[in-house]
């Protein structure tokens, strides 16, 4: 796993090097789900901070760092798991319109998490790699929404001794939850020259 993080710092540091005069953001996502179905109630939460800049005009690059959780129970199964989700992500950019840009993107993932499941904890690592398409819509000078649809995706996760690996068409679009879609809010608060 040090290996993972030691990765992740050498291929963020020379982004943060050709950003100098570029325009920084924060953003990112948060959410909470609770349903019931029967017996069953199940409950998940993520919140998912990002840091991101523009290298220039065409490109971008960011790091979102990924926290969820989730909760089942029912009188016969009682599932808990907590897991830690790092996203680098590059994206290539080209404006439509003053305030519209579309951009394609490719996320790479890599976590850890525990869960357990009546009592018996198990220890988890994720890999994935992720390519994906979106959009942002400036709202205000330093405000912009974003939405970021799934594309073509990879992962491999391992639960306890059991390797999983998924190759998909319309896969993860989230750093949490495997979403389809997924929305953020970003302000800019460095600008450029």
């Amino acid at each position: 796993m040090k290996k993972i993080y030691l990765i992740a710092l050498v291929t963020l540091i020379p982004a943060i090097g050709f950003a100098q005069g570029g325009s920084w953001y924060v953003g990112g996502i948060a959410g909470y789900n609770a349903s019931s179905s029967n017996d069953v109630k199940s409950s998940s939460w993520s919140f998912g901070p990002e840091v991101g800049t523009f290298l220039n005009a065409k490109w971008s690059a960011g790091l979102a760092l990924g926290f969820g959780g989730e909760q089942s129970k029912n009188d016969l199964n009682n599932y808990s798991g907590v897991r830690f989700q790092p996203d680098l992500y590059v994206r290539h950019w080209c404006p439509v319109a003053d305030r519209l840009n579309l951009f394609v993107g490719l996320d790479l993932t890599f976590g850890t998490g525990k869960s357990k499941i009546m009592g018996t904890e198990s220890k988890s690592t994720l890999y994935g790699a992720n390519l994906n398409a979106g959009l942002t819509y400036a709202l205000a000078d330093r405000w912009t929404l974003l939405m970021k649809f799934a594309g073509l995706g990879y992962t491999s996760t391992k639960i306890g001794g059991t390797t999983t690996s998924n190759f998909n068409l319309l896969a993860d679009g989230n750093v949490l939850d495997g979403q389809f879609m997924f929305i953020g809010l970003y302000w800019t608060f460095i600008t450029a020259n």
